[in-house]
């Protein structure tokens, strides 16, 4: 099988590239945030964050098996690219710019991590299993997985309320209000929360028509 750009994301999201890094030009680079996939159109990475020699970047991170697949791509031509801060490649076989002008920090990941991690990935894209991790579930304890689970949903619920206690923080300690703006978001879902919470719903309704103005009609059903 060969290597796909789906396995350079996951090493990218799950910070599994061994440390020590550098730049093709030879800068120590420093992973701060990988920040949020994207499974929409548009870089694979945004709002991510990383430390290139004393510079502090904030932006988009675009990931490719060859460093000419940008160029397969158009992203050239396409503006939605040009906040690109880190172009993460397995083998940079060519230099790439920006619609702007602009060439990104490039990062070869080629023996920055474990072999072991692609033979696991190998396995679980390979199987045939209803569930890709089947096999290996025979080789974790039940004791170990008791322990396992409810971590995982405690760690869920720790990162919602967070997020939650932030909003509530923005507004003012009230609860409704945070509520109120929370809803907004959730209309989103997963691919538009973020556009929503920015520029969309979350300005136009919890802005312009914020929560208390609704409230004062609340009773009225058909105003």
């Amino acid at each position: 099988m060969l290597l796909k750009e789906e396995f350079i994301q996951y090493l990218w999201k799950f910070s599994m590239l061994d440390p020590g890094l550098t730049t093709v030009s030879g800068d120590p680079l420093v992973i701060l945030h990988p920040g949020e996939q994207n499974s929409d159109s548009g870089p694979d990475f945004c709002n991510a964050r990383i430390r290139i020699g004393d510079t502090l970047w904030a932006g988009n991170i675009e990931v490719h098996i060859r460093a000419s697949d940008w160029v397969r791509h158009n992203h050239q031509s396409d503006p939605a690219y040009n906040n690109t801060i880190l172009h993460v490649v397995y083998e940079a076989d060519t230099e790439v710019y920006t619609r702007n002008g602009l060439s990104p920090p490039m990062l070869v990941v080629c023996g920055h991590f474990s072999s072991r991690l692609l033979d696991r990935y190998r396995q679980i894209s390979e199987a045939h299993q209803w569930i890709p991790c089947f096999d290996q579930l025979a080789h974790f304890s039940g004791f170990s997985f008791n322990l396992w689970a409810p971590a995982l949903a405690v760690e869920r619920l720790e990162i919602k309320s967070r997020a939650i206690h932030q909003l509530w923080e923005v507004c003012g300690y009230d609860w409704e209000e945070a509520f109120y703006r929370h809803l907004a978001i959730c209309f989103g879902f997963n691919t538009n929360a973020l556009f929503f919470k920015i520029t969309g719903i979350n300005i136009l309704v919890g802005r312009i028509i914020n929560f208390e103005k609704v409230s004062k009609n609340k009773s009225q059903k058909f105003r």
